[in-house]
């Protein structure tokens, strides 16, 4: 019996992506447009036990979306993976410059 398929995709991350973040075409079309009863994402990762809620607007994660990579430090050359949990809950896990996850020393404190 076929296992069920997990969801996921990358983005890398280019000059100009503390403003928003474009979801990949390919994932929008087959697994969220017209699947979606609403524009919320919820992001979770490992570095804080905080949830995140940040709006898709079309093809783009914008507000929310700049404090989220704040509190995570990310920066131009990271790739973030974001994998479906559930209904529009996203677990990310960011990669450095060095193609391995980014190791954060304690839990982050969002204020």
């Amino acid at each position: 019996m076929a296992q069920p398929q997990e969801l996921h995709f990358f983005q890398p991350l280019l000059p100009g992506f503390q403003t928003y973040l474009t979801i990949p075409i390919v994932f929008f079309s087959k697994h969220i447009q017209g699947k979606t009863n609403g524009n919320t994402w919820t992001l979770t990762s490992d570095a804080t036990d905080q949830t995140w809620q940040v709006i898709q607007e079309e093809r783009r994660l914008t507000r929310g979306w700049k404090e989220f990579a704040e509190a995570h430090d990310l920066r131009i050359g990271d790739i973030v993976i974001f994998k479906l949990e559930g209904s529009m809950v996203f677990h990310v896990t960011p990669f450095g410059p060095s193609c391995c996850d980014i190791q954060y020393t304690s839990m982050l404190v969002v204020t």
